[in-house]
């Protein structure tokens, strides 16, 4: 990552480093000591600043999805990027929060504030722009959780994150609410700190009243309404009814599967060096498996979740294990996927791993 960024600061390109990779590499000890997925990057929403971008990845042996080349298919994501070895991720982001959230003007203009009070730092002798303290926690922790696709849920990280915000540079709650008041966010501000504070010590991950607290304050605040949601819905189905097809195979085994407790495990071509980004090939397999089961709420097919998830990423050769485990106290059984690193950002079961303790796992460790 570093060298590719040098390469872009030798071009005069600027970027933003934000979201959990600049977290962990410049709030802990440590950047092991925080988990992060993807690397965050913001750059600005110029075509031929982005094209300039991805093709100075791409001659460093980087491999692209495409996206970037038709601004039509970009939403607050630009263009994704992955390195030569297949380890490292990289999105690259036009808005500091989701375009889903409503007007774009108010989207650009958050953006624009964050850009504008950003702060130049060295990074093992690449220069490198953050957002002030005061924007990591409201713009790009509270205001980007609560106005996006996680909206009304919390991160495991998002507690820890505050925390070590809070205790590096002595924010506090006044100073973050009078942020949160100039970017229009105060009732989601407001929302956020009943259920994650650590000035509070409140964390109130997972419950059901915390779902609900925080959808209804970005509503308030004028996002995220139902005619936003609409609005992405419609927007991403073309793409979604492209890559359908292409998982019916697997959702059908998937389901089986997971009626019949037998796990087989698809045809494979071995592990995939470069695999593909499983975020489309999953959304896709959810759609079609609603399909299946029209009218059963999401919170009951998350064993159907698993074994289709599963199904999907190892047919194309993504190196994912289909776990079980089981509640202790309850002997209520769970399934979820985890890959080499745990359960991943994106399946959005992140505490399944306390709650239930794994009993088995397929394809099963060597």
């Amino acid at each position: 990552v570093r060298d590719l960024l040098h390469a872009w600061q030798a071009e005069a390109i600027p970027f933003l480093l934000t979201k959990g990779f600049a977290l962990a590499e410049f709030e802990y000890s440590s950047p092991a000591a925080r988990y992060y997925g993807d690397v965050d990057i913001v750059l600005p929403e110029a075509h031929a600043t982005v094209t300039r971008a991805v093709h100075l990845a791409l001659a460093r042996g980087w491999r692209t999805d495409g996206q970037y080349a038709d601004p039509r298919l970009w939403t607050h994501e630009t263009a994704h990027l992955f390195s030569p070895s297949g380890h490292t991720r990289i999105d690259l982001h036009r808005f500091i929060v989701s375009w889903t959230a409503g007007n774009q003007r108010r989207t650009r203009e958050v953006t624009r504030q964050v850009w504008q009070r950003s702060r130049p730092q060295n990074w093992q002798g690449v220069t490198v722009r953050r957002p002030d303290p005061l924007d990591q926690a409201v713009a790009t922790l509270i205001l980007a959780r609560t106005w996006g696709g996680d909206a009304g849920g919390l991160k495991p990280a998002d507690y820890p994150d505050l925390a070590q915000l809070k205790r590096n540079h002595d924010l506090t709650e006044a100073d973050l609410l009078g942020r949160a008041r100039t970017l229009d966010g105060d009732h989601t501000f407001r929302a956020f700190l009943k259920v994650c504070s650590p000035w509070q010590q409140v964390f109130a991950f997972g419950e059901r009243q915390t779902r609900r607290t925080l959808g209804v304050a970005p509503v308030r605040d004028g996002v995220m309404t139902p005619l936003d949601l609409w609005r992405t819905r419609l927007f991403v189905l073309p793409g979604q009814l492209k890559v359908m097809p292409s998982v019916f195979t697997q959702v059908r085994a998937g389901l089986r599967g997971a009626r019949t407790g037998e796990v087989v495990e698809p045809a494979s071509a071995g592990r995939n060096a470069h695999p593909p980004s499983p975020v489309p090939l999953v959304a896709a397999g959810r759609w079609v498996m609603r399909l299946h089961r029209p009218g059963v709420a999401s919170d009951s097919l998350q064993r159907e979740y698993a074994f289709v998830t599963f199904q999907i990423l190892r047919a194309r050769g993504v190196e994912v294990f289909l776990v079980k485990g089981c509640d202790p106290q309850s002997g209520e059984s769970r399934f979820w996927v985890e890959d080499g690193r745990g359960v991943p950002d994106w399946y959005g079961d992140p505490r399944v791993r306390q709650t239930h303790p794994e009993v088995q796992r397929w394809p099963a460790r060597e």
